[in-house]
């Protein structure tokens, strides 16, 4: 595994050296979010730069050989949300261990565990932004529709407002039907 998890940094450290000079021979890839052109990054997969794409395909490869049924793996894969975002402490996690499609924020300030009425909220930096996950609209529905029915069922059952056998959230019966003789 430590192989893999080094082979994984120098592969991640080459994405960026690309992405870095894709984005200085082409600044009409630039994606226009930042206020200076040298900090703004590029979309290199507007382009058919097989270098990139082998690295990238290479990086999947070993992310899913190592974080492969993993909840980051599981909610990438199950389309979840349009980004994804680790928040973390500085110094936990190496840039190179946090999964391709995940960005990564940390706290800009050391007084992150303050606590009290006069403790501000923290603000984060971005210190690495994620790579965009096409996530159909029907997929967001279906898991706040999810996590709706996850968090009322048990009330709708105290209230007696579902009959037994049967879920009105779901729609699906939640004892065996048994057949008729």
């Amino acid at each position: 595994e430590a192989e893999s998890l080094a082979r994984l940094a120098q592969l991640n450290r080459r994405r960026e050296t690309l992405e870095r000079l894709v984005g200085t021979h082409y600044p009409t890839l630039r994606k226009g979010e930042s206020l200076f052109p040298e900090f703004d990054c590029a979309d290199v997969g507007a382009i058919r730069h097989e270098g990139y794409r082998r690295v990238v395909s290479e990086i999947r490869v070993l992310e899913s050989a190592i974080y492969g049924r993993t909840k980051f793996d599981r909610l990438v894969r199950y389309r979840c949300a349009d980004l994804f975002y680790l928040v973390i402490r500085p110094g936990i996690l190496d840039l190179s261990e946090i999964p391709l499609d995940w960005g990564l924020l940390a706290p800009d300030s050391p007084d992150f565990d303050a606590e009290g009425e006069e403790a501000a909220p923290p603000s984060l930096m971005v210190l690495r932004p994620p790579n965009p996950v096409e996530t159909p609209g029907h997929h967001r529905l279906e898991l706040l529709h999810r996590i709706a029915t996850s968090g009322t069922s048990k009330l709708i059952r105290e209230a007696g407002l579902e009959t037994p056998g049967e879920s009105t959230l779901s729609g699906r019966r939640t004892d065996p039907v048994k057949p008729e003789n």
